[in-house]
């Protein structure tokens, strides 16, 4: 065994030796700074921004602290994007020891791979150990350059060890404070029925055309069910903000003003402690009590602000403190015009901790952006150069502090135009619970619930989304319980959203494909209702093949699939489920592999899992079901999932609307103007999402309703489709107005069939 110690009495005292003291006790990443923005001149460039402090700085693997005092302007450009698929970059910073002083750390850009048909990008890794991440850029296939919205952060190391607190965190971006960025995490879906995992993400700008000028309001923000950044209600004043909608995880309320027609954010209001005056009791300790039932934490010291015995004596700067009895609050002033702070007593004198080894602060308060720093020397001296929030969970190096005094910072906005503010009482919790914190995990994430949280790669299985619209030409409602019909045929093959007929081997009427509800065991669903009569017009197989199809995504490479249904059919039909992989060529796609197994149980569940891992020769994977003879009954819970399953349970998936937008969707052209006979007439529209051409084509046409197509002085209408957008274009019959109103409908025709 051997013992280093850094360092010893007259030892040689080098920059390596130096370095060194950081390694295995400072963890490496970025503290302050190193913001990716995109530069305003040059496309698929960045900028690289320094902190609010006016610093950058970053440790590397091997203890080295990097500092970057000023802004490094077009620090590092991107590629420009694949015109099909698209991809995610990692930006990093890289610098290894040397004896060299010239050397300097260099910023590069880690190309992602570019997959095709793969659905979900992958993250490039870090090359060597010497690289530290900055931040990823989502480039977008076909885009001529870079958004704001595209730069995902990275998360800023701590010297302290934090829980979830940390994460899910809504900050201003630091490229567009016209947008939130909402930091990666976990949290429970609304219904309780699952832990959602969230990857980062963006809000879109606010663009009410009611906002007034120079007007101020304030907004909820929060993560959806559906796994994106929403508001969760506006008010004109932060005390007029009502409860956000259920499906939201509310983490933040933030000021918004519109300045020169643009809406900007800038006081961001931490959400994520389940605190607010209103919601407390008379004794507000009983809270406090309450939190630290729930936690993971062992002991607990609360203020009231009864009195100012809790602070310590001679602490206050740039402000002064008073009591309000009416409030049992303590009033806050400042007296320069700056940044208030003051320092409590010691919260472990007067009481059974011995040690402190991990602490949370947790805050009652009119404090906008509250941060705090400790020290566990004296209220006077040793406290942190980092600030901490309210809600966040530190580690106390060596776990043997025997003082702790927690220094408020109350930031100078709060005291504009001579307006005070008031904190109402605060806590502070002290020491984990091994025991409390292992069964606390259990409960949180539902670890005996992962069995019903199998990812569904089927996000339409209970064919309850349609943008096909019904035999009247109308969108069905999709929480409607009525049967509804669809037509469909050859020239229309789509059925429920990301599914649709490959081959067809009946004669359909006009009540042969449609919607409806099944009740079962589990509840109460949609289903999909055959009622198929072969015509045996088809050669070579005679049977009718429905597929789903979705890209080989690289989680899927060498991992076997299952594949499941439940039925209730009328017997005498021939029902077959199977899953097929393509590979895409030049002459278009080639199956490389198929399983299928027939459905025995035409009143039950059948699962299929494949005999052979995907293969990464695969570019699309189709789960489908061929039908043979006389078909009548219906199809629902159709469900798939990475791995090999005996069971495979029907679970929920939570963005199912946004994958499906990706597949079809419809919508309203109108547009009118003067236009000289013979004259092209028309204009374009931008999809939602763009659509998944690498499955297939992209069909695009009328809708067929009773209001499509109304329009004036306009002959030969026609419709033409790429993965971004539609457009719609007719000719003038006459030289004179036009009027061309027309509802549109484009899906994504699938190529060759599974059978």
């Amino acid at each position: 065994m051997v013992q280093n110690i850094t360092t010893r009495y007259r030892d040689f005292d080098t920059s390596e030796v130096q370095n060194q003291r950081f390694i295995n006790v400072v963890e490496s990443g970025v503290y302050s700074g190193y913001e990716l923005n995109v530069n305003g001149g040059l496309a698929y460039t960045l900028d690289i921004k320094t902190g609010p402090a006016g610093v950058s700085t970053l440790v590397t693997s091997e203890g080295v602290v990097v500092t970057e005092t000023s802004d490094l302007a077009a620090a590092v450009k991107l590629q420009v994007a694949d015109p099909t698929f698209d991809r995610i970059d990692l930006i990093v910073a890289e610098y290894s020891y040397t004896t060299n002083p010239a050397d300097v750390q260099t910023y590069k850009v880690l190309r992602g791979p570019v997959q095709s048909g793969s659905g979900s990008p992958e993250v490039p890794t870090l090359q060597n150990a010497y690289q530290v991440a900055l931040g990823q850029v989502y480039v977008r296939a076909g885009a001529n350059y870079i958004l704001q919205s595209d730069v995902r952060p990275a998360i800023k190391a701590s010297w302290t060890v934090s829980s979830e607190w940390g994460d899910l965190r809504a900050e201003v971006s630091s490229g567009n404070s016209s947008l939130i960025y909402i930091y990666p995490g976990i949290f429970g879906k609304s219904d309780g029925s699952e832990v959602l995992e969230f990857s980062g993400g963006y809000s879109t700008a606010i663009s009410d055309g009611t906002f007034s000028e120079g007007e101020t309001r304030w907004y909820l923000f929060g993560v959806s069910d559906g796994l994106q950044v929403v508001t969760a209600g506006w008010a004109p004043t932060e005390s007029a903000l009502s409860e956000a909608s259920t499906d939201v995880f509310v983490v933040a309320k933030v000021k918004a003003t519109k300045a020169a027609g643009i809406v900007t954010f800038s006081q961001v209001v931490d959400l994520r402690v389940p605190f607010s005056r209103a919601g407390f009791r008379q004794d507000e300790a009983i809270k406090y009590q309450e939190l630290l039932g729930n936690s993971t934490l062992r002991y607990l010291r609360v203020d009231e602000f009864e009195d100012l015995d809790g602070i310590a004596p001679n602490t206050v700067l740039n402000g002064a403190l008073t009591l309000n009895t009416a409030e049992s609050a303590l009033e806050i002033s400042s007296t320069s015009g700056s940044d208030v702070t003051f320092v409590t007593t010691d919260r472990v004198y007067g009481s059974r901790i011995n040690t402190v080894d991990h602490f949370m602060v947790v805050a009652d308060s009119l404090v906008q952006n509250l941060t705090f720093t400790y020290s566990t020397v004296s209220p006077s001296t040793g406290f942190t150069t980092q600030q901490y929030r309210p809600g966040e969970l530190i580690r106390v190096p060596g776990g043997t502090a025997r003082r702790l005094y927690i220094k408020f910072l109350i930031p100078s906005a709060e005291f504009f135009a001579g307006a005070t503010t008031r904190m109402f009482s605060y806590g502070v919790l002290i020491n984990l619970d091994n025991s409390g914190k292992s069964a606390l995990s259990i409960s949180e994430l539902g670890i005996g619930d992962l069995t019903e949280s199998v990812p569904n790669l089927i996000a339409n299985g209970d064919f309850y989304f349609w943008t096909k619209g019904t035999i009247q030409g109308k969108p069905v409602d999709p929480a409607s319980q009525a049967l509804a019909y669809f037509p469909v045929s050859e020239e229309s093959p789509y059925l429920a959203d990301g599914w649709q007929f490959t081959q067809i081997n009946a004669s359909l009427g006009s009540t042969s494909v449609g919607r409806t509800t099944v009740s079962g065991v589990d509840g109460t669903s949609t289903a999909l209702y055959l009622d198929l009569q072969p015509d045996n017009s088809e050669q070579g197989s005679g049977v009718t093949v429905m597929e789903y199809r979705i890209p080989r995504a690289a989680a899927l490479t060498g991992n076997r699939l299952t594949f499941g249904a439940d039925f209730d059919l009328a017997d005498g039909g021939s029902v077959t489920i199977g899953i097929a992989q393509f590979q895409r060529t030049a002459s278009g796609l080639v199956k490389v592999a198929t399983d299928t197994r027939a459905v025995v149980r035409t009143k039950g569940t059948t699962i299929l899992t494949t005999q052979a891992v995907v293969s990464s020769n695969a570019d699309v994977v189709s789960f489908f079901m061929t039908f043979a003879d006389t078909v009548s009954g219906t199809v629902r819970h159709a469900r798939a999932a990475v791995g090999e399953f005996g069971t495979l349970p029907n679970t929920y998936v939570p963005n199912a609307e946004a994958v499906l937008s990706t597949y079809a969707e419809r919508g309203t052209f109108f547009q009118t103007g003067f236009a000289e006979a013979g004259g092209v007439f028309g204009g374009g529209v931008q999809f939602g999402a763009p659509k998944r051409t690498d499955l297939g084509t992209l069909d695009a046409g009328s809708t067929n309703a009773a209001t499509a197509s109304v329009t004036s002085n306009a002959d030969n209408v026609t419709f033409s489709a790429d993965r971004f957008g539609v457009i719609v274009s007719a000719t003038a019959a006459a030289s004179a107005n036009i009027s061309l109103q027309a509802d549109w409908q484009a899906f994504v025709r699938y190529t060759g069939t599974a059978q």
